[in-house]
């Protein structure tokens, strides 16, 4: 599971509850798969005593044989109903070993339980207020990799693991090809933001819209854009979508040294919360912004 800093409004106490619940959860052992001949040269070196692993970037029709199934195997979510099954802001889930799979609603300020069939159990906890407001800055996203957290600056491709003493003890880097926006790619981001809160009050677009226009022209494109660690100890790391990539969502999977295997795609729109032995969690959203969250099926036998 993974997070981003700074965090959207409001939504703290559901998102701290519902890490709470997934450290009682126990972890599964690293994925210890033997690498492909190209892994097998990828340099690891100590540098006083960190661990420093240095991958060249794969070709870009590299993949792994790992298949998220076509269609998902659960869906959570309606247009209509109650409060407890119209999800609103959703901004994490996990999945518990019973099969049970609860949700972080962050428009009603509860966490959401559903059954191994996608149905309605409990909610947990209660609204609350507090405060919000609108950040634009360079994005640090950080994930628990077993017994160390992993940190990552956006901008470029390195990935810092921590031990639990906060020293450093692996450095995992990438080749990445750095790219400058230019004004165009830069105008045709503020234009999609401002979709995005095309549906709220005039005076907060307004707001918005200010903030947009003040955004300076960045040197490059961002190398990442989201990690996750999946439960054998496997990284993923989302590559930034330029703008000819469109809304592909394109991984590159680490194995639980640092060492690339390939890439793997996941189905486009879905923002990924976790990463089993065998399915993916998230939430997607349809043509009129309704939220679900939906397990798919993932397949690694290839």
């Amino acid at each position: 599971m993974s997070r981003v800093i700074p965090t959207r409004p409001a939504t703290l106490p559901v998102t701290l509850a519902l890490a709470l619940i997934a450290t009682g959860c126990d972890s599964a052992p690293a994925n210890e798969a033997a690498p492909d001949a190209e892994a097998a040269q990828t340099p690891i070196r100590d540098s006083a005593g960190i661990v420093i692993v240095e991958n060249a970037r794969r070709a870009a029709d590299s993949r792994l044989g790992w298949q998220v199934s076509p269609d998902p195997v659960l869906s959570i979510g309606t247009v209509g109903g109650t409060e407890y099954v119209q999800l609103h802001q959703v901004d994490d889930a996990l999945r518990l070993r019973d099969g049970r799979i609860v949700v972080a609603n962050a428009g009603s300020h509860r966490l959401l339980v559903f059954d191994d069939q996608g149905d309605y159990v409990a909610a947990w906890g209660q609204r609350g207020q507090g405060p919000g407001d609108f950040t634009f800055q360079k994005s640090l996203v950080w994930a628990v990799w077993g017994e160390r957290v992993i940190v990552a600056p956006t901008d470029h491709y390195e990935l810092r693991a921590y031990r639990p003493d906060g020293s450093l003890a692996r450095l995992v880097r990438r080749e990445h090809d750095v790219r400058s926006p230019t004004e165009a790619d830069l105008d045709s981001y503020r234009t999609n933001r401002l979709r995005m809160v095309a549906d709220q009050p005039p005076e907060l677009t307004r707001i918005f819209a200010a903030a947009l226009d003040a955004l300076p022209l960045p040197e490059s494109f961002p190398a990442i854009s989201a990690i996750e660690v999946d439960l054998l100890g496997n990284l993923w790391v989302r590559e930034y979508n330029l703008p000819e990539d469109g809304d592909r969502a394109l991984w590159t999977a680490f194995d639980s040294e640092g060492v690339v295997m390939g890439f793997v795609e996941t189905p486009p729109g879905l923002i990924i919360y976790e990463i089993g032995e065998d399915y993916i969690l998230g939430k997607m959203e349809d043509e009129l912004r309704v939220e679900y969250v939906r397990l798919w099926g993932l397949d690694r036998s290839g």
